[in-house]
């Protein structure tokens, strides 16, 4: 079996059929160092912390001859290659150019003779490079204008937010922890009742001891923060995000379910936009997906 390859397509070097995390570790980097907040899925914590709770068998490394930052990780199953940026959520992130990335997984498939997965999506060679989005994505760039906002919306959050109090809770405190785990269990309650795409593979204890694991690493845990509403003595919204410069993803979120005159949900989201603007966050993203309630918020679209 193959396990070093050079191409001639962007001169990046392929480390195939790799068995052992410990064989690249060297080379992964550390989240706060590297270049693109979306960089999270790419970083030697999210990296480490998926290679100890699901121990893939087989991976592949793929990275630039020219620049260290540039790289991504494979991994490879019985059936297909798929990343191990976010396989979870449908979002990826890859700092190498489009037509680079393209070149190189069709390269792998032909090597490895499996199906490649983007996106949750097999690749297929009959369809144009630019159909593949790898960074897809919806973002809300805080500039403080609350007229961007549904009208609709913007009553209900001005009429109700009195109610909730927001506080913002770092990974030292007592409270974290205990936050965490409610929201990653009001998370599974909720998405095992609805109709879920059988794509998702985080609706699970596995996944939850991933999200614990990566948030216990001390490297980043100064690249994270919980938010959560109160209404009274109930907690009735969590989000878990991650912080990079002036960037923050806002990567996981749960809400009480109120009424449909108020959306605890929406009040956090924009109690936490204000607060971000604030603090000089420049950039929320709110990662992949087209839901109805990121455009009534007025977020903007990215690919």
């Amino acid at each position: 079996m193959l396990h070093n390859l050079i191409t001639d397509i962007g001169e990046y070097l392929i480390h195939l059929n790799l068995d052992d995390v410990i064989q690249i570790e060297d080379s992964l980097k550390s989240y706060r160092n590297l270049k693109d907040y979306r960089s999270l899925f790419l970083s030697k914590e999210w990296i480490l912390a998926y290679c100890k709770i699901y121990n893939p068998k087989e991976f592949i490394f793929v990275k630039s001859l020219h620049n260290e930052m540039d790289y991504f990780v494979l991994e490879v199953t019985n059936d297909d290659v798929h990343f191990l940026g976010d396989p979870f959520n449908d979002y990826n992130y890859v700092n190498i150019p489009q037509n680079d990335l393209i070149e190189i997984l069709l390269l792998i498939k032909s090597l490895t003779k499996k199906r490649i997965i983007i996106n949750c999506f097999p690749i297929t060679l009959s369809i144009p490079y630019s159909s593949y989005r790898i960074d897809c994505g919806l973002h809300w760039c805080s500039n403080g204008n609350l007229d961007v906002i549904s009208s609709k919306v913007l009553r209900m959050y001005k009429r109700e937010k009195s109610k909730v109090v927001f506080t913002r809770v770092e990974p030292s405190s007592e409270k974290f922890e205990k936050l965490l785990n409610k929201l990653l269990e009001e998370r599974i309650k909720i998405l095992k009742v609805k109709s879920i795409d059988g794509n998702d593979s985080s609706v699970n204890d596995t996944f939850s001891s991933f999200i614990k694991t990566l948030c216990s690493d001390s490297d980043i845990s100064n690249n994270i923060h919980i938010d959560y509403g109160l209404c009274g003595d109930k907690i009735v919204s969590i989000g878990l995000n991650f912080r990079h410069g002036s960037n923050i993803l806002y990567y996981l979120r749960w809400c009480y379910h109120a009424s449909n005159r108020c959306s605890y949900g929406l009040i956090h989201d924009i109690e936490n936009m204000q607060i971000n603007r604030i603090l000089g966050f420049r950039i929320i993203d709110f990662a992949r997906g087209n839901e109805s309630y990121k455009y009534r918020l007025g977020l903007i679209e990215y690919n």
